[in-house]
């Protein structure tokens, strides 16, 4: 009898344990899921205080603010990063699927000669998809990146529309059709 109430109460302990951390992983993802909070607060990005500058593979600066106009997806990835290389794929089949009034741009912060020999393995990218660097602390401090692949679409006047953490079928009819409502509005 004493061993089955020891028992019982170690199975309940290791319940309750198990529970209570089940719960701390929920509420922590519950909290990357959610929007930074300059952003949660105005459910936009003022370009104006949050322009950053990133440089496509030849060294040409884009600002946020040059791309205003146009529906804006920006993917911090990693060329070490699995899902995101899986995902290069559907975003540039996205992006030949729009060429006009969408922009990708796909921001790394890893040297420009990492990110050109990684993109030798995917020689038709279409030119509004545009692979860029930029430096970390810009990219944290703007953005407030914390997992990749992260993906912030933007609408043609800059309002924030969407963050998506993780990988995506970006060129599922779903997306092309929520991209597609965007770019009409």
């Amino acid at each position: 009898m004493f061993i089955f109430h020891r028992l019982t109460l170690g199975i309940l302990g290791i319940v309750l344990i198990s529970s209570a951390g089940v719960f701390f992983i929920y509420q922590h993802l519950q909290k990357k899921n959610s929007l930074p909070d300059h952003i949660q607060k105005n459910q936009k990005i003022n370009t104006k205080k949050t322009d950053f500058t990133v440089y496509d593979l030849n060294r040409k600066s884009i600002t946020l603010n040059s791309l205003t106009g146009n529906v804006l997806m920006i993917n911090f990835w990693a060329t070490w990063c699995a899902p995101c290389v899986e995902e290069l794929p559907s975003l540039n089949n996205l992006a030949k699927h729009y060429p006009e009034k969408l922009v990708i741009l796909a921001v790394s912060n890893e040297r420009s000669d990492t990110i050109k020999n990684f993109l030798m393995a995917f020689p038709d990218f279409h030119s509004n998809f545009i692979p860029a660097n930029v430096g970390r602390s810009q990219m944290l401090a703007t953005f407030s990146v914390r997992a990749f692949p992260e993906t912030y679409i933007l609408d043609k006047k800059g309002q924030l529309v969407q963050k998506i953490i993780g990988p995506q079928k970006w060129d599922s009819q779903e997306w092309k059709d929520k991209i597609k409502t965007l770019i009409s509005n």
